[in-house]
């Protein structure tokens, strides 16, 4: 087919949000990321620094100073506040007077007041929810590290099963080594008698 895939095998489906398939498209090749996304990613990836949290909990701690600082003062800037104000007050003469010209300058004016009064909070805020997004993500790595040191490997733990079974061998009376071996799988129900019998060779 014109798009080099094979007729008989998906090369009729839509892809992307096209396809009837389609879910989420979170980790479709096609999402709409940014060009540089993936080399930013894997420079993300192979950060020595990545599960280091110290920056992020002081990021936590400034956007606390500053919004402590801002309940202390009285929320947002009374400057802030006055200038909001006078800035609906101009608009809504301009409405009442019929000038268009004047009305749509002053309200670029009111909405330039408006970015610089709310950008910084606005910015503030999202630093400090990925500081605790990341932190979230440290807690489920740090509890997966420890699972995976409390696993013992397959190898080790059958090395263990056959010294145990070796010991059993050589300490226990042969009339007793069937209700110990009994014991032994009743403990361990994944082991089979081949062990037993192999150390019995």
């Amino acid at each position: 087919m014109e798009n080099g895939r094979c007729a008989l095998h998906g090369g009729k489906t839509p892809r992307g949000a096209a396809s009837p398939h389609f879910k989420h498209g979170r980790y479709s090749k096609f999402a709409d990321f940014p060009p540089d996304f993936a080399e930013k990613h894997d420079a993300a990836r192979n950060d020595p620094d990545l599960l280091n949290l110290e920056h992020d909990q002081a990021v936590l701690l400034q956007y606390q100073m500053v919004a402590l600082e801002q309940a202390a003062s009285g929320g947002v800037s009374t400057a802030w506040f006055e200038l909001m104000d006078a800035g609906w007050k101009v608009c809504f003469e301009a409405i009442e007077q019929g000038d268009d010209a004047a009305l749509y300058e002053n309200f670029r004016a009111l909405y330039r007041i408006y970015q610089n009064g709310r950008d910084p909070f606005l910015a503030w805020e999202d630093a400090a929810d990925i500081a605790v997004k990341r932190a979230r993500v440290q807690s489920v790595l740090n509890r997966q590290e420890k699972d995976r040191q409390l696993m013992i490997p397959v190898a080790q733990a059958f090395t263990t099963i056959k010294a145990l079974v070796a010991s059993i061998m050589r300490f226990v009376p042969v009339e007793n080594r069937a209700d110990a071996a009994q014991e032994f799988r009743n403990y361990f129900p994944v082991i089979r008698g081949e062990l037993i019998d192999e150390s019995q060779d």
